[in-house]
Parts: structure tokens; sequence; C-alpha cells
């Protein structure tokens, strides 16, 4: 999925401009088996190995991690948001406000299900509407966590004594 989301935008040439060509072409950043070469060196960076936690196999039957994606976004200057119960959990933006392309995904149980559609299916803007609003969203909890003890104290240790001490 990380080959429908990593979406670059190339400008056309003039030449071709004046052709007719639309301005703007949409391409994949990358073809799958560069992913995949880079997601191998990943998962060796990050101290995988074949068999171990998190893993029973292999990355490539097993699927892939939240950390190895957001490592994936880190090198290729991406950005990345993952969501897990409606809240931002984990996000990467690159230094610098330039455009680039987003990755998307919510966990859910252990699966991940991707913010995006094939680039045959994307209409003029390119862009999903989940995507826009997703990036929008603060990484803050947007309510305050309670328990049965927030609004408890604990009781001092040596309470003072209500009344003062007998005296003869």
């Amino acid at each position: 999925m990380i080959h429908d989301c990593f979406i670059i935008r190339k400008r056309a040439s003039g030449a071709a401009r004046r052709k007719g060509a639309e301005t703007y072409a949409f391409s994949h950043g990358a073809t799958i088996p560069e992913i995949e070469a880079e997601m191998d060196l990943i998962f060796t960076e990050l101290g995988h190995e074949e068999g171990e936690y998190p893993f029973e196999h292999s990355w490539r039957r097993d699927g892939c991690t939240s950390n190895m994606i957001l490592r994936y976004a880190e090198r290729k200057k991406l950005k990345c948001y993952v969501h897990h119960k409606g809240d931002k959990i984990q996000t990467h933006t690159p230094e610098g406000n330039a455009p680039c392309a987003t990755i998307h995904f919510c966990i859910f149980g252990n699966h991940a299900y991707w913010y995006s559609k094939k680039i045959e299916e994307r209409c003029i803007d390119r862009r999903t509407n989940a995507c826009n609003t997703a990036s929008r969203q603060s990484n803050e909890a947007p309510y305050a966590i309670c328990d049965s003890f927030a609004n408890k104290e604990v009781g001092k240790i040596f309470a003072a004594p209500p009344c003062p001490a007998y005296k003869e």
C-alpha cells in the first residue's frame, strides 16, 4: 500500500505543454521492488530478526510494523500519520513545509487500513479527503483522561490530632 500512497507530482516540460499536455503529471514515487529493498534495509536497521517478536516468520509474510513504515517515511522525507481508535498515535513530518506525499493508515487489531486510493481512481485534486482531514487533526488527546481516582487525595501519613494533647 505504500506504493499507492507514495505519489509524486511532476511538471510537464514546456514542449509537452505547448502540445496540449496537462501541466502536471502524477506517478508513483517508487516501484514495488524498490520499496521491498528499502524495507529489507529498515528491517535489519531496526534490529528485527526473522522468527522473533514481533514477527513469526519474516516481514514479507507477516507484514510491516508501524515503526518500519515511519522509518521509511523518514528516509524518503514523506509525511506519515499512524491512527488508532480515532487518535493520531505516531507522526512524522519532514523539516520544512515543502509539499510531499503523505502516508496515512489506521491500526485496528492486527491489520492496517490505508487512507489512499489508487492513482487511476483519484480525481483532479489527487488527494483523498481522509488524508486532508487526518493530517489536520491534532496530536493531543481530544479529551481529558479520567479515572476513579483522579479527584481523590492520599491521606496524610502522620495526621495532626484534632484536639490538643492531654495535660495534667
